[in-house]
């Protein structure tokens, strides 16, 4: 397996009650995997803790063959090689779309950076919109561009956090399969957060539903969700 979770536990400070319970999850390498859950299930803990944005009382995490998270190891965020798009997808306002996905590139050379930023934006279909600003695309252009900057430096694993709950609802089919290309073309393993049964049978190879920090249900989304 590409990642593997062992155990995992979680209380927010202060609180008696475990968001997570003793998880046990397994991602293999390439796979687009849901993560299905209603509010407060604890789905998006499992993205934090992933991202490294939250520590876990107990539990083991490896990716790629190594242990990025244990009773004596925690791999800070930065140093996981993982890419997140967030639900509001987090563009810096002040920066172009050409901007804002150089930015995400990191400490790479000039010349590597020009052809990685053509590449990109072929793989998003934003050819012609490199020179505007975030203000200026529609929520859609915006989501394309967030994906674009998480994985412009060649994540391992890309992590996104309800990446269609911020569209109008008639924007949210074709921008599905938007993302579904992307993900399918860029092969990087990827997990997304989401409570719409839609967005998994659109685009996860496999979902996982979540109810108070516990797994219910692991299969094929036509399987598990069909309606």
């Amino acid at each position: 397996m590409f990642v593997s979770i062992e155990s995992l536990s979680f209380k927010y400070p202060g609180s008696k009650e475990c968001v997570l319970d003793n998880l046990d999850m397994e991602i293999a390498k390439g796979e687009v995997l849901a993560i299905l859950g209603e509010s407060g299930s604890g789905k998006s803990t499992i993205l934090r803790i992933l991202a490294g944005l939250e520590e876990p009382e107990c539990g083991i995490i490896r990716a790629d063959g190594q242990t990025i998270v244990s009773d004596r190891v925690f791999t800070e965020p930065e140093k996981r090689g993982m890419g997140m798009v967030f639900q509001d997808y987090a563009l810096f306002p002040h920066m172009t779309v050409e901007q804002n996905i150089i930015f995400g590139m990191g400490k790479i050379a000039r010349k590597e950076k020009k052809s990685r930023l053509d590449e990109l934006i072929h793989m998003v279909r934003m050819k012609g919109y490199e020179k505007r600003y975030p203000h200026e695309l529609s929520g859609g252009q915006q989501q394309r561009v967030a994906l674009a900057r998480a994985m412009a430096p060649r994540p391992k694993l890309m992590l996104l956090d309800e990446p269609f709950s911020s569209l109008d609802a008639n924007l949210q089919s074709s921008i599905r399969a938007d993302v579904k290309d992307i993900l399918s073309n860029s092969g990087i393993t990827s997990v997304f957060v989401t409570h719409d049964k839609q967005d998994a049978l659109s685009i996860a190879d496999r979902v996982i539903v979540v109810e108070k920090g516990r797994i219910v249900r692991n299969g094929r989304p036509r399987d598990i969700l069909a309606v």
